[in-house]
């Protein structure tokens, strides 16, 4: 099942060289832990640039997580839920 959301969320996530990465997020009370990144992709919105990661949960749902660069917080986009 898809969900489309577009609600802001707390992240963990690491700061390294320039590039940051997801770690594990809280969505509905529950803490998701990040198993992989399967895609990273970079876009222009406005004048901010806002980092997109698709993520493979531990649970095996996917996750489509946007970093906003410039306002530095974090949205939850898109939820696609095994089961």
């Amino acid at each position: 099942m898809l969900e489309l959301l577009n609600q802001p969320v707390e992240v963990l996530s690491y700061f390294t060289e320039g590039r940051v990465q997801p770690l594990r997020f809280r969505w509905r009370g529950r803490v998701v832990r990040i198993r992989r990144v399967t895609g990273e992709w970079t876009r222009q919105e406005g004048v901010g640039r806002v980092h997109y990661f698709s993520v493979l949960a531990e649970n095996s749902d996917y996750f489509e997580l946007a970093y906003d660069v410039d306002q530095s917080s974090w949205r939850l986009c898109r939820v696609w839920l095994e089961g």
